[in-house]
């Protein structure tokens, strides 16, 4: 880790209260517990795949009396929903999706546009690309 990414973590933490107020007060602390302000790879990766795992078995079709559960049609819902922009089949999917799956869909959409953010930002910090 380079001295200019310690002093420019340093400085966004001192900056809390003084001239970080708000809304941009909440954005720094989400950005130094997702990704250790561009420093981390595994954080974002991690939660990626946590939130994939967690909303895979949310999205997985399940009778209401049996153990039954199709986890690999959990597992392509929920990745088409957190890649929105590899939206192939995408509506193929959201047919007959009942409005709860949807609003959980949008979410996942924006947690994996942000983490696939930080996993870049974080490889342009690592890499000087």
């Amino acid at each position: 880790m380079t001295a200019s990414r310690c002093f420019f973590a340093c400085e966004l933490i001192a900056k809390r209260g003084h001239e970080t107020t708000g809304l941009s007060l909440v954005a720094s602390y989400l950005y130094q517990g997702f990704s250790d302000f561009g420093r981390s790879v595994s954080r974002p990766l991690v939660t990626l795949l946590l939130s994939w795992i967690f909303s895979a078995m949310y999205l997985a079709p399940c009778p209401a009396a049996g153990l039954c559960v199709k986890a690999g049609d959990g597992l392509i819902k929920a990745a088409s929903f957190l890649f929105p922009f590899l939206g192939a089949a995408r509506n193929e999917l959201m047919k007959d999706m009942p409005v709860g799956d949807l609003i959980v869909g949008f979410g996942l959409g924006g947690i994996g546009v942000l983490c696939l953010f930080l996993i870049g930002l974080a490889l342009r910090n690592r890499f000087r690309i």
